[in-house]
């Protein structure tokens, strides 16, 4: 029998050769844009799932009084928490040593041609770092290879880098010229973890006790269930155990390994393209759906032939779930075709190295069996039902009998798949504004022609020889120094004190050390007295406030009043305008800046601002002064505008995204539109042909066949529209600095989708139009 039910089903696909080719097109898009995206979101969920310990492996993270919740815990705590509670049997501490400083590098083979890079991915760790953590080997033991003081794991990219393929156990590299390390260890990184790093050290003995110093810190429990009792015992443990009174009540919580990754912003994203991956794929079945039932007055009377020879209706709703199992079956063929060729671009638009595997994962293959099935279900039924319901004597009568009763279901899948799509298409247009709001709001900082360079440490050993040759050049308009770039790294601190501070007050201010002109640099604005001089002596001693920490600390007249950071007392000098010193997601923050030489220390960045007339040159000049005050570390640098685009990569990756899906769910939509319309001509041939008779005229005709689908459109407009306003309304609110929702962009997106839709219609329509009647006539 299901030898039989395959062999109708063939059949019938190759009598309506059309129809089967728009279906199967449409789920075999649909299909491998869920697969797309269910790759994609099964990495995002895989990440640090493969260390053994994962179940037992913890974040600690501390909630601020403010709501904040911090990944970064002063690093005397965990050994404190480990000594305490007998849960914990191991930690480690992770300090990254990129981007907030700066690290070279360098090897010198036997052929005596030094090798040097600037390595950003440095980590240093606790010496239980990798047998808490499961990173795979390929050359050492992780049980002994952080032991050594001078010991060094790296990255097999790093490996390739300097040693090419050669075993790099026991040889050396220098850090910025001053600390050898012998190489202990080469390990894989998987892509799926939060721990991006190339090179890892053994931390040093001064920042193990150190409560002023705060990264993330990792717990290793002795049961999975620990995790729930602990908690409850280590939340007051900060308010404790800190040196010194703290401001306000913190609490120190668990956040699984697992959910790092997730807990920081990245679950929207996934839940937003799992969203979209079903859509597409309804799209895809509502497709199936109306061309099937407008497919079912044709295949009435084959039924009614069936029913009269003594068929039963299960068997009928077999064999046409049947046919539906096995245009999904051809469609998964021909969409795993399209996923090897599409996912390079997916690759491209996520920043990912994706790849797909029938036989990786192991549940591969039973899982896209599964989609095939679920697939020509949800598709198939309910023709299966419509169809297998007709009456045969009705249906021998006339095959159109029963137009009536499949309208209203028609009309419901046409309309909600192009509302979904209409939903996809104002979100691409959202998104894409708030880019180019992000492109084009004032920051009130400048960085045009400015570069960043790291200031290693044979640049900071003489950084002021530097900076005076630097300034020798007509080319070079100003040259200062800071311990971070605008835009890339966050230094806050609790440690500044003002007159009449409420002792309760919780402090979290940003801070900025540098060299003088930092302000003219980035040509920051003045809102009240001056900057940085070396007119006066006193200013190295002195603070500039922006205008948000004046509001912050309540100031009336914050000229002149004394401040004190980190027990270093002075006079607030100036007050900058606000300024955009973090990308657009967060609000701007208080701000203090200070330039106090006891801090050069700090300073990991050089920032040269050049003149724009002969850039080629100035960047010739500026290499030939670094390579020739620091000629063994590498000379790189980057323009700054270069690293505020990279600051919304995500939201950039996200409209890329709903660019191209919002395509595939309109073409998807498309080919359903002009089978139905091709059949909805075919239907009314007869009427067409009596009313060109009769002289209706050309536009009449056209206005007949097309009028119906038009309807449809402007409704799946209507109800398309509030919902996505509202959910672009919630996404907006990521962002503290936000463009606004207008009317506008939600007529655009009907325009679009009407247009393009309507194109197919007016086709089908323009051509029955253009007909001889004579020919309609004889239909039948």
């Amino acid at each position: 029998m299901i030898h039989n039910y395959f062999k109708t089903s063939l059949r019938n696909m190759l009598r309506n050769r059309i129809l089967a080719l728009l279906n199967l097109l449409g789920l075999a898009v649909g299909m491998a844009c869920f697969i797309l995206i269910m790759t994609w979101t099964q990495e995002e969920l895989s990440f640090d799932r493969f260390h053994v310990n994962k179940d037992r492996l913890h974040l600690l993270t501390i909630h601020h009084p403010s709501e904040i919740v911090d990944s970064n815990v002063p690093f005397a705590l965990a050994p404190i928490l480990a000594a305490e509670f007998p849960e914990i049997i191991d930690f480690t501490r992770v300090l990254r040593l990129g981007p907030k400083m700066t690290c070279s590098i360098s090897h010198l083979p036997l052929d005596g041609n030094l090798i040097k890079f600037y390595e950003k991915e440095i980590i240093r760790v606790d010496r239980t770092f990798f047998t808490m953590f499961s990173f795979p080997f390929k050359f050492g033991d992780s049980s002994n290879a952080l032991q050594a003081p001078d010991s060094m794991v790296i990255s097999e990219t790093v490996a390739a880098r300097y040693f090419g393929h050669d075993n790099p156990l026991g040889k050396r590299l220098s850090l910025n010229g001053s600390q050898d390390f012998q190489v202990t260890g080469v390990v894989h990184v998987p892509n799926n973890s939060v721990f991006k790093f190339d090179i890892a050290v053994p931390l040093r003995d001064p920042m193990l006790g150190n409560w002023n110093w705060s990264d993330p810190s990792y717990v290793l429990l002795d049961r999975p269930d620990s995790a729930e009792t602990l908690r409850a015992k280590i939340a007051g443990s900060l308010n404790t155990h800190y040196p010194g009174r703290l401001p306000g009540k913190f609490v120190v919580d668990l956040l699984p390994v697992t959910k790092v990754h997730l807990n920081f912003g990245q679950m929207f994203y996934i839940r937003i393209f799992t969203l979209i991956a079903i859509f597409i794929l309804l799209i895809a079945c509502f497709n199936y759906m109306n061309l099937s039932t407008a497919q079912s007055g044709t295949r009435s009377q084959e039924v009614a032939v069936r029913k009269v020879v003594g068929a039963r209706r299960n068997h009928l709703v077999y064999q046409f779930l049947g046919e539906s199992v096995l245009t999904a079956a051809l469609a998964l063929v021909v969409g795993l075709v399209l996923v090897k060729i599409f996912l390079p671009l997916l690759n491209h638009l996520t920043g990912k190295n994706l790849f797909f595997s029938l036989v990786q994962p192991p549940w591969m293959i039973p899982l896209l069996l599964g989609l095939v099935f679920l697939v020509g279900a949800v598709a198939g039924i309910y023709p299966a039902l419509l169809i297998s319901a007709t009456d045969p004597v009705q249906a021998l009568k006339s095959a159109r009998t029963f137009r009536s009763r499949r309208s209203l279901f028609r009309q419901v899948t046409v309309i909600g798949q192009f509302a979904l799509s209409v939903l996809l298409i104002v979100s691409t247009i959202v998104v894409s504004k708030q880019l180019r709001f992000f492109h084009s709001r004032p920051l009130g900082i400048q960085t045009d022609y400015v570069i960043s360079m790291p200031l290693n440490a044979g640049l900071k050993r003489r950084f002021t020889s530097f900076k005076n040759e630097l300034l020798r050049n007509s080319g070079i308009l100003s040259v200062t120094f800071s311990q971070a770039a605008p835009f890339n790294a966050d230094y806050k601190t609790s440690g500044v004190e003002w007159t009449n501070k409420d002792p309760d007050f919780v402090t979290i201010i940003r801070y900025v050390i540098s060299d003088f002109n930092y302000i003219e640099t980035f040509g920051l604005e003045m809102a009240e007295g001056r900057s940085f001089s070396r007119e006066f002596p006193t200013d190295r001693m002195n603070f500039i406030v922006n205008e948000s920490a004046v509001r912050y600390m309540d100031l009336e007249e914050p000229l002149g009043q004394p401040l004190t950071f980190w027990d270093r007392e002075g006079t607030i000098i100036g007050v900058v305008k606000d300024f955009h010193h973090v990308s657009l997601h967060r609000e701007i923050m208080p701000q203090i800046f200070t330039i106090n030489p006891r801090l050069y220390n700090a300073l990991t960045y050089a920032f040269v601002k050049i003149n724009s007339a002969d850039v080629s040159a100035t960047l010739a000049e500026i290499q030939r002064v670094s390579e020739k005050i620091a000629p063994d570390f590498p000379f790189e640098y980057q323009f700054l505008n270069e690293e505020i685009g990279n600051l919304y990569q995500k939201e950039e990756r996200l409209a890329g995204i709903f660019r191209y899906f919002s395509f595939l769910a309109v073409f998807i939509s498309c080919l359903g539109i002009f089978g139905l319309s091709a059949f909805a001509v075919e239907s009314r041939t007869k009427e067409i042909g009596i009313r060109k008779v009769l002289g209706a005229s050309f536009s009449g005709i056209i206005g007949l066949t097309s009028r119906e689908f038009l309807r449809w459109l402007i409704l799946a407009n209507l109800l398309a529209w509030p919902v996505a306003g509202y959910a672009m309304h919630v996404w907006l609110q990521r962002f503290a600095y936000r463009t606004g929702i207008s009317l506008i962009w939600f007529g655009l997106a009907g325009l679009l989708s009407i247009s393009v839709a309507m194109a197919p219609v007016l086709y089908n329509a323009v051509r029955s139009a253009r007909d001889d009647p004579v020919n309609a006539l004889r239909y039948e």
